[in-house]
C-alpha cells in the first residue's frame, strides 16, 4: 500500500504481483484478491529493476502532487484533501439541513478542513466547471475520464481553470467557507458515476 493508506500485507522476495496500472512511482496491483498500491523501487519489471526507483519521503515535490493520500477503488487514485481530516462531518443521505432546518437529503459528504487546505483531483480529467452559487459558495467540477465526476463547493478558489486538464492528486482548489448554506470552513463533495450521484463512500476510502 501507500505510505497513506492501511496496510494490507507484506512481500517475500519473488512474490509474483499483478500490475494493473500505474499513479507517479507507484503501481496499482491486485494481490490476495484486493486493489492495492506499492512502490516501484520494490518491484521488479521486464523494463526495471527493483531498486531503481528511490523512494521520495512524504513531503516531498513530484510535479505538483506532493503529499497527495492514495484512494482505492472505482480507478480514482487520490483522495480530495492534503491533509485528510481524522472523520467526516457530515454524510451522504437523509439529515436535518444544518442552515435551512428542514430535513433534505445530503448529496454528498462534507470533511472538516480549517481554511486553505489543498484540494486535489481524484483522478486524470478535465474541469467542466468553476464559478459561484449563492448556496454552495466557490466550486468546482471535474469530470474524469472513467466517467465518474467530482463537486466540490464553499471553496477559497479554484486554482486551475474550466477547460484545463488535470491529473490524478493535482491541487484544484482550496477550501474555505464560501456560500449561505454553512457553518464553518470545510469541503463538501459529491461524486457521479455516468451522472447519477453515488455515495462517495462506496468509491474511496473515507475516514
Amino acid at each position: 500500500t501507500s505510505p497513506w493508506g492501511k496496510i494490507i500485507g507484506s512481500f517475500r522476495n519473488n512474490d509474483k504481483v499483478t500490475i494493473i496500472g500505474t499513479e507517479g512511482d507507484w503501481y496499482k496491483i491486485s494481490y490476495n484478491g484486493q486493489t492495492a498500491y506499492i512502490h516501484q523501487n520494490y518491484v521488479d519489471t521486464p523494463t526495471k529493476k527493483a531498486g531503481s526507483t528511490p523512494v521520495k519521503e512524504q513531503g516531498s515535490s513530484n510535479s505538483g502532487n506532493n503529499n497527495t493520500p492514495v484512494a482505492k477503488g472505482g480507478g480514482l487514485s487520490a483522495m480530495p484533501c492534503s491533509p485528510m481530516p481524522g472523520r467526516a462531518s457530515s454524510e451522504f443521505g437523509w439529515r436535518i439541513h444544518p442552515t435551512l432546518g428542514t430535513r433534505r437529503f445530503h448529496n454528498g459528504i462534507d470533511l472538516p478542513v480549517g481554511t486553505g487546505t489543498r484540494l486535489n483531483a481524484l483522478g486524470n480529467g478535465i474541469v467542466i466547471a468553476s464559478g459561484f452559487e449563492s448556496g454552495g459558495g466557490n466550486y468546482i467540477r471535474v469530470r474524469y475520464d472513467n466517467g465518474y465526476e467530482s463537486f466540490y463547493c464553499h471553496l477559497q478558489r479554484s486554482t486551475v481553470k474550466k477547460g484545463q486538464r488535470v491529473s490524478a492528486g493535482q491541487e484544484i482548489a482550496k477550501s474555505d467557507n464560501t456560500g449561505t448554506y454553512t457553518t464553518g470552513a470545510h469541503l463538501h463533495f459529491e461524486l457521479k458515476k455516468n451522472g447519477q450521484l453515488v455515495n462517495p463512500r462506496s468509491v474511496l476510502k473515507l475516514p
